[in-house]
C-alpha cells in the first residue's frame, strides 16, 4: 500500500497577494501524487484548517476538490487595514481509500494604497 504524497515543493509554501486580489481567481495549485491510484480512483483536495492574523475568524479561501486550485472564496474581505495580514492554510489530499497527506500554505496579504486622504 502506498501513501499519498505531496510534491516536495508544496509541503510548506509561502506566497504574497495584494489585499484587493480578485475573487475566485487562482492563487496556487496544490499537487499530490499517489503511486497506486487505480483506474477510476482520484485524489480529493480539502482545506483542513484556515487561520488568519492578527484578526481571527476569516474563512476567505477555498480549494477545488478535484484540481487542487486554491482561490479567494469571498466570505470576507482581505482588507489589510481591518487586520488581515497573514493566512495559514492546512490542505489535505485524500485518496479513495482514505489515505491522505497534508501540507501548508502561508499567504501574506500586501497592503495597497486604497484609502483616500481626509481632513481632520
Amino acid at each position: 500500500m502506498t501513501f499519498v504524497q505531496l510534491l516536495e515543493k508544496f509541503k510548506k509554501t509561502a506566497l504574497e497577494i495584494d489585499e484587493d486580489y480578485p475573487l475566485f481567481q487562482p492563487i496556487y495549485r496544490v499537487t499530490a501524487t499517489d503511486e497506486d491510484l487505480g483506474h477510476g480512483d482520484r485524489l480529493t483536495y480539502t482545506i483542513e484548517t484556515q487561520l488568519s492574523g492578527p484578526r481571527k475568524g476569516a474563512n476567505s479561501f477555498g480549494v477545488d476538490a478535484i484540481n487542487g486550485v486554491v482561490s479567494l472564496g469571498g466570505e470576507d474581505t482581505l482588507d489589510f487595514d481591518r487586520g488581515y495580514h497573514v493566512f495559514q492554510l492546512t490542505l489535505r489530499a485524500t485518496d479513495t481509500a482514505g489515505l491522505f497527506c497534508q501540507g501548508m500554505i502561508i499567504i501574506k496579504i500586501r497592503n495597497i494604497n486604497d484609502e483616500r486622504p481626509r481632513f481632520e
